[in-house]
C-alpha cells in the first residue's frame, strides 16, 4: 500500500484541540510554529522512512517531544491513528496499549524502531479514504 500525504501543521492544530477538548481541559495556546517545525523535521529526515509504520512511530515521537505532558501524548496517540487511517490502515489492538506504546516513544524518542515493528504487527488494510469511503 502506497503512502498518503503526510498530516501537516493545520492537521496537528485540530488534533491539538480536538485531544484538549476530549480530555475536557481548555485548550491551552500553542504556538503554530511548533507544529509546523514538527512537519519540517519529519519532511527534512535525512532517515526518511521507508514505511507507513515508520513514519507513523516518527510522527508519534516528535509530536510527543513538542507537546510536553499526556496531553501531548494524546495528540501524538490521535496524530498516528489519523497518518494511519489516511495510509489505508487501522488498528487491531486496544487503545490503552496503544496509548502506552506511544508513552513508551514519548520517553524515548530516539527509539520509535519498536513502535514502528508494533503497528506493523497489529495494522490492518482498512476502507481507503482515496475512494470516498472511510471516515
Amino acid at each position: 500500500m502506497t503512502a498518503a500525504r503526510p498530516l501537516q501543521a493545520a492537521d496537528l492544530s485540530l488534533i491539538h484541540l480536538v485531544a484538549a477538548r476530549r480530555r475536557g481541559e481548555p485548550v491551552p495556546s500553542l504556538d503554530p510554529r511548533t507544529l509546523e517545525a514538527v512537519v519540517d523535521e519529519l519532511s527534512e529526515d535525512p532517515g526518511a522512512p521507508r514505511t507507513v509504520f515508520e513514519r507513523g512511530a516518527r510522527l508519534a515521537a516528535a509530536v510527543a517531544g513538542a507537546i510536553p505532558g499526556p496531553l501531548g501524548r494524546q495528540v501524538a496517540l490521535l496524530a498516528l491513528l489519523c497518518q494511519l487511517r489516511l495510509d489505508g490502515y487501522q488498528l487491531t489492538a486496544p487503545q490503552g496499549v496503544l496509548a502506552a506504546m506511544v508513552a513508551a516513544v514519548a520517553a524515548r524518542p530516539q527509539d520509535t524502531a519498536g513502535l514502528s515493528r508494533w503497528l506493523e504487527d497489529r495494522a490492518m488494510p482498512g476502507a481507503s479514504t482515496r475512494s470516498g469511503v472511510g471516515w
